[in-house]
């Protein structure tokens, strides 16, 4: 059930930031191409978006990629070193994660994010791997997006050959998750082999990047 509407000062913070990635959006300009070779319309609804991490500019990117819809993430409560930074990242939209334990607490605020219509941006991967090859990915995304009711959507890009060049993006298919964990509460099995597919998806997006810029 979605919550009241939050108002204007509580947005303020986050839509501020959108500006910058507004700004982003018009110097990419992004062309944002579907698994079926089709120009991708941006998502309805509430949805989680997932990309390989290869640097600390991917959050920027995606946000500008999604900058018409406000786009939350998860993120290490390492990166939040002191009061000042982690009070400005909350605002932004930042949603604070221990990656080393069981946190609850950022798990109920994704699904209350995602239950709102919003979209929750991650990396799967649970850290920057500058190759764009991580290890296998951990199944948080899986296991948020059951408890919203959400899909996931992987997307893929790298960097420009030229700033004259528009940013191409492959965006992948929604991933429903339900499709491999029927059971209302599913087994650490069920939560792996959705991690799993939805690895390959990633992958898949990944080959067609490649495809495309040959």
């Amino acid at each position: 059930m979605k919550k009241g509407k939050k108002g204007f000062w509580h947005y303020l913070p986050m839509d501020t930031g959108r500006f910058i990635y507004w700004l982003m959006h018009g110097y990419y300009r992004f062309k944002k191409i579907g698994t079926d070779g089709k120009r991708y319309k941006n998502p309805k609804g509430g949805a989680i978006i997932v990309s390989f991490h290869k640097g600390f500019s991917d959050p920027f990117i995606l946000g500008s990629m999604f900058c018409k819809r406000r786009l939350y993430f998860l993120t290490a409560k390492e990166v939040m070193f002191n009061k000042i930074v982690e009070t400005l990242l909350k605002g932004m939209g930042c949603i604070k994660i221990d990656r080393e334990a069981s946190d609850i607490a950022a798990i109920k605020q994704s699904v209350e994010v995602l239950k709102n219509g919003n979209l929750l941006g991650m990396f799967p991967e649970g850290g920057i791997h500058r190759d764009g090859q991580g290890d296998k990915i951990k199944g948080g995304a899986v296991l948020i997006a059951l408890r919203a009711g959400v899909p996931i959507i992987p997307v893929y890009t790298e960097k420009r050959s030229s700033i004259f060049k528009r940013k191409l993006v492959i965006v992948g298919e929604k991933f429903n998750c339900s499709d491999y964990c029927t059971k209302k509460f599913p087994s650490v099995a069920d939560l792996n082999l959705a991690a799993e597919k939805l690895y390959e998806k990633m992958e898949e997006c990944k080959k067609i990047y490649e495809q495309y810029v040959k």
